[in-house]
């Protein structure tokens, strides 16, 4: 999908032209992509407070960067914006957990890395993914597959994941936003 753009994690916040705060000018663009609408940036930093407008929807949200991730795969600055975009979208939205989501999709080219962990992963994108679902530190030993003995122990590996809602509920009692995402959870 043309709008899913490999973004930075680093928080640089930029304020929109329609008033919301952006983690970075990347997701942005890569929203803006999505809703298919043009935004800019109005300025560097947080916006004062987000303003939710639409018809039955008005809501404003202060700005206190508190990430949290919604059941649709999107991180939002705090549970307000959560409840203000499930209301303009007409859509129910959940808490799947606190902190950012994240970002699952990455490039299917074969550039084989070797993680810190002794799996070889598809590419450095894959690696970082398992990393930050795992919540742990992987970081690249070298380019190309970790020798054949290691690679072995790998039972599975994580697998890019399209951001579609479609909820799962596992045998571990959770609700995962689709299949792919409870897989590459159960993976690690």
């Amino acid at each position: 999908d043309d709008c899913d753009m490999l973004c930075t994690m680093i928080y640089d916040p930029v304020c929109g032209s329609d008033g919301k705060t952006y983690a970075t000018e990347c997701s942005m663009k890569s929203s803006a992509c999505r809703e298919k609408t043009t935004l800019s940036v109005q300025y560097k930093g947080e916006c004062q407070v987000a303003q939710i407008d639409d018809n039955d929807c008005m809501l404003a949200c202060p700005y206190n960067y508190d990430p949290i991730c919604g059941s649709d795969g999107n991180t939002y600055s705090n549970n307000c914006e959560m409840e203000a975009k499930a209301c303009t979208m007409k859509t129910k939205i959940t808490l799947s957990h606190i902190g950012a989501c994240c970002a699952l999709i990455c490039p299917m080219n074969f550039a084989p890395v070797c993680g810190s962990d002794g799996e070889t992963y598809s590419n450095e994108c894959a690696m970082k993914a398992k990393a930050c679902v795992a919540k742990k530190e992987i970081s690249k030993s070298h380019d190309g597959p970790c020798d054949e003995a290691q690679e072995e122990q790998a039972d599975c590996q994580l697998k890019p994941c399209a951001r579609i809602y479609n909820p799962v509920c596992a045998n571990d009692g959770k609700t995962y936003p689709n299949e792919c995402e409870m897989e590459n959870t159960a993976c690690m």
